[in-house]
């Protein structure tokens, strides 16, 4: 049975990161009067009117919305969709864990990356809601907002499904099922994965790259496609057999955050039913890599551009560096364990630290040597025996150590304010 748009199901959507997003939500009693006021306007046939304000997600128009009451509501119909079709989303790192296991065959095999363009925006609405119509499912309510939210987007004239809602990411999840089926189920197909529109698949060897693109294209539902050959969303490589010998040609691709290395040798020591299994090495992708960095920028850049540059300031600096070395826990209201993130629990998988230590170098850098303006810059504003202090702070040692620091609600709005 799905839940009711009832005041007390609708209480139950309000996360951790709302509460970041909205301070005001730091109290019980303003969770209630938010979840008391979205249950009255679920009846209102204008209830999505002015529904969203246009961002930007990484140079591509998204959205958010306006609204408290009308977060709640979305996501309530996003749970309802996800229980009524068992949408089961796997996380991140299930799917990274699972491409590292069968990386490390010893047998030969071709590695398939696919990236389907302009997803979201894609997605055929009309075919959607036409099939949860036929499919009764939901119920009626459900459906009645479905619609109502779908008429919104017709109104402004919104492709597909807005990019940044997590009833997109849902809705684009449901679009997707029967692709993921048909793919999993080929014969010759040993792994395929999907997060959103990132897709791994690995094959045996009669597989070629233009055999599973052709396949891949004729199970898309219309609308959608993958980007061309070429580009660095696709990827294919033709892995052949390891054996003991430390030559052999190694292989490069990055998928959902980190960088793959297959080589044509045997793990030393890592075995499987006494057959020696391939040595695959992890590490972070150069493009989170580039990330953090453009952050450490950020960082330096607001204390330098503030006004007093004084104590608080350079606490709020301290903070945010110690934010991107280390961990810290992110609270779960929907349950009693915390979840735990940052640079261990971002990265655990990684057996390689090479782009760790990249990360060490590039703030010292920062700090002590005179190569570019801003070093000049952040140099000039900050003493010699703060630099000393920064100096300390170690992403290598952040994760070898798993260093925890802790932050509230404010903090972390205070924190990411400089990236945004």
């Amino acid at each position: 049975m799905e839940r009711s748009f009832v005041a007390r199901n609708l209480r139950k959507c309000i996360s951790y990161k709302d509460i970041i997003k909205n301070p005001a939500l730091n109290n019980e009693e303003k969770r209630q009067e938010l979840a008391k006021s979205a249950a009255e306007e679920v009846d209102n046939l204008d209830v999505f009117s002015d529904l969203l304000k246009v961002i930007t997600i990484k140079s591509k128009k998204a959205y958010t919305v306006k609204k408290l009451e009308n977060v709640l509501i979305l996501k309530l119909l996003s749970n309802n969709l996800k229980k009524s079709y068992r949408l089961a989303i796997k996380n991140r790192e299930q799917i990274v864990r699972n491409l590292i296991s069968f990386l490390r065959e010893s047998s030969p095999y071709h590695i398939h990356r696919y990236d389907i363009e302009s997803f979201y925006e894609s997605i055929d609405r009309s075919y959607l809601l036409k099939k949860i119509q036929n499919d009764s499912l939901l119920s009626r309510k459900s459906i009645s907002l479905l619609e109502l939210f779908f008429s919104e987007l017709d109104k402004k004239g919104i492709p597909g499904l807005p990019r940044g809602l997590g009833i997109s990411a849902t809705l684009s999840e449901l679009a997707l099922q029967g692709l993921d089926k048909k793919i999993r189920d080929k014969e010759g197909v040993f792994l395929y994965e999907r997060f959103v529109d990132d897709i791994i698949m690995i094959t045996d060897t009669d597989i070629p790259a233009k055999t599973s693109r052709q396949f891949l294209e004729e199970q898309l539902p219309a609308g959608l496609r993958i980007h061309k050959t070429g580009s660095e969303k696709t990827y294919f490589g033709n892995i052949s057999k390891p054996s003991d010998s430390k030559k052999g040609k190694r292989k490069t691709f990055n998928y959902l955050g980190y960088n793959y290395t297959t080589t044509e040798k045997n793990h030393r020591t890592d075995d499987f039913l006494k057959i020696r299994r391939r040595e695959v090495n992890i590490d972070i992708s150069p493009d989170k890599t580039q990330k953090i960095k453009e952050r450490i920028i950020k960082s330096f850049s607001s204390y330098i551009a503030s006004n007093s540059s004084g104590p608080k300031d350079y606490d709020l600096l301290i903070m945010r560096l110690k934010f991107l070395s280390g961990n810290y826990y992110l609270r779960n209201l929907s349950s009693v364990n915390d979840v735990k993130s940052g640079i261990f629990y971002n990265y655990r998988l990684i057996n390689q630290e090479r782009q760790l230590d990249e990360l060490d170098r590039f703030l010292k850098s920062l700090i002590f040597y005179q190569g570019t303006n801003l070093s000049k810059r952040i140099q000039s504003a900050i003493p010699i025996d703060k630099r000393r202090e920064i100096s300390h702070f170690s992403f290598k040692e952040g994760y070898r150590r798993k260093r925890f620091y802790k932050f509230s609600y404010l903090d972390l709005l205070r924190i990411k304010r400089a990236w945004q």
